[in-house]
């Protein structure tokens, strides 16, 4: 059986001669249904994976009440799910199937829960939301941030560290409501009825890829344009959207603004590697997925850029996270400002090097951008990020 750990963590012993074992996901399919009659949702998903050279217990991650599991069509017990630290730290713990596999083999995982707010650290600029208002009215929003663990996919769907990369399919649906809805993604949408899509994410994707949130389609507003980018290949759509209730933004001209940052960073870097497509939700803050972002007007820019540099080559672990970040507000700031290393300055802890860490420290974008200003920036990177696409 062919497995990719090539960049997975070590496995870790647990006592009583069990040990935890990171495990190769091939995808994920969730089914996450939201009632607006009762206030509330339910998910159901299953990972498909395998074990490496190593048996023992997988090792994922879910920030969702657990109330079903099944291994391998095989019901089990609640507390066959724990929640371990393996190093990571305070809020970066871990979900540790406690039953010992074989190595080199493969498994399904089901898992039935409640769906809320994440069970994990707060942090970030535009936060999870699972909100109803008046109509009923869903706001839903994945609301992922590199500022804190376990607030990327894992906090609405069970997933793999960000290490790891395999499909993800979603199905969303929202009943108990005439109000008709709509899904701001980056990925590949098909509707299925009335509030209810199937949204796919190629075997590229990883925990931090999807960008997912569902809104009223009556408290959006939208403007598209395309570009033929210098690399060729097909033009590439860029659609810009915002609430309608913002009258400060204007998706027509952001639209633009996208549209020639994506010509500019082909012609600089390289290929655009997210296909044809870029999808910005002006809202707040700044947070890149793969070929999309979540923004302000004024992050827009630094957040096209990580469709290259954190999004297209991404952290090969959440310890290496911290460079795109650095060489993102470097290029910000121009780009080209070059200083020596003053030795004399103290220490600061950009990567801990810890293959747990679930984190990038907020010094990223200071002493991470300082870092790649002083001419280090290309061996800073060596070995810390994966090429996709």
């Amino acid at each position: 059986m062919t497995t990719d750990l090539d960049l997975a963590p070590p496995p870790v012993p647990l006592g009583g001669g069990r040990t935890a074992v990171p495990i190769d996901v091939s995808a994920v399919t969730a089914l996450l249904r939201f009632d607006g009659a009762s206030r509330t949702a339910t998910g159901t998903a299953t990972l498909r994976f395998a074990t490496g050279p190593a048996a023992g217990c997988p090792v994922l991650d879910l920030r969702q009440p657990v109330t079903g599991v099944r291994l391998d069509g095989a019901p089990l017990p609640l507390d066959a799910l724990v929640r371990r630290d393996l190093g990571g730290g305070a809020g970066a713990e871990v979900l540790v199937l406690n039953r010992a596999l074989p190595a080199g083999t493969a498994h399904t995982l089901r898992l039935d829960y409640t769906v809320g707010l994440p069970q994990a650290p707060a942090g970030g600029s535009h936060p999870p939301a699972l909100t109803w208002s008046a109509g009923p009215r869903l706001t839903l929003s994945f609301g992922f941030t590199d500022l804190a663990p376990g607030r990327y996919l894992e906090s609405w769907v069970p997933a793999n560290l960000i290490w790891d990369r395999y499909a993800i399919d979603l199905e969303l649906v929202v009943t108990g409501t005439p109000v008709e809805h709509r899904v701001v993604t980056n990925g590949a949408v098909t509707a299925a009825g009335p509030n209810h899509w199937r949204v796919a994410f190629p075997p590229r994707s990883s925990a931090l890829s999807p960008m997912v949130e569902v809104r009223a389609a009556d408290t959006l507003t939208s403007a598209t344009t395309t570009v033929a980018l210098p690399t060729g290949g097909a033009p590439v759509t860029v659609e810009a959207l915002a609430l309608r209730s913002d009258t400060t933004v204007d998706p027509a001209a952001a639209a633009a603004d996208v549209a020639g940052w994506l010509a500019e960073n082909a012609a600089s870097i390289g290929r655009y590697v997210h296909g044809g497509r870029f999808t910005a939700f002006l809202i707040r803050g700044g947070m890149e997925y793969d070929g999309a972002c979540t923004a302000s007007r004024g992050s827009l820019r630094h957040e096209v850029f990580h469709s290259w540099w954190g999004r297209g080559v991404t952290p090969a672990a959440q310890a290496d996270g911290w460079w795109d970040e650095g060489w993102n507000v470097y290029h910000d700031r121009g780009g080209s400002e070059v200083r020596p290393f003053d030795f004399a300055e103290p220490p600061v802890t950009l990567s801990p090097h810890d293959p747990f860490t679930r984190a990038t420290p907020i010094a990223a974008y200071s002493t991470g951008a300082a870092a790649v200003r002083r001419g280090s920036g290309a061996r800073l990177a060596r070995g810390a990020h994966r090429v996709d696409g």
